[in-house]
């Protein structure tokens, strides 16, 4: 699974930017879990990455700063503590 924090800076990095094909494929692969399947997996592949040394917490708050004002006040702020619990 590639990293969310990749999917901002993947063209700097040489590697394929991800096409709207690629986000309808996760969006169908997530849209039918839970929340509690959904955190879940977010867990277990930050776990992932962190074991591999390639988890960047910097990289994804730095994404999720980019989403704030997009964002209603209320989803940014459980963005934020979700983000703060995968520290």
């Amino acid at each position: 699974m590639a990293k969310l924090s990749q999917f901002k800076n993947q063209e700097n990095k040489g590697q394929k930017m991800a096409t709207g094909q690629d986000f309808q494929e996760k969006f169908n692969q997530y849209k039918d879990m839970s929340e509690g399947e959904l955190n879940s997996t977010l867990f277990k592949e930050v776990a992932r990455q962190k074991g591999e040394g390639t988890f960047d917490y910097n990289a994804l708050a730095g994404m999720v700063e980019s989403l704030k004002n997009a964002l209603p006040p209320q989803d940014y702020n459980n963005i934020k503590r979700l983000l703060e619990s995968l520290k």
